[in-house]
């Protein structure tokens, strides 16, 4: 995904069930790529939450975010 933050880090995580499995903190002013990749053996009832976390709670978004994918192999 590519990703720039404006005043504030931001972060991508991957959280399987609800342990944080891989952060990626964008701290870049100008837009770069970032990338993040897991192998991960699931079950039934198993979840995957990606979170794009723009910085901020309250306000305007600080970091934004632009085509992101999420590739599932099998």
């Amino acid at each position: 995904m590519w990703a720039k933050s404006t005043e504030r880090t931001g972060s991508l995580q991957l959280i399987f069930n609800t342990a944080i499995r891989k952060r990626v903190v964008i701290t870049d002013s100008v837009w770069q790529y970032y990338e993040a990749e897991d192998h991960l053996t699931t079950a039934q009832g198993d979840s995957l939450t990606v979170l794009l976390d723009a910085g901020t709670t309250y306000g305007g978004a600080q970091t934004l975010f632009d085509l992101c994918r999420l590739e599932v192999v099998r």
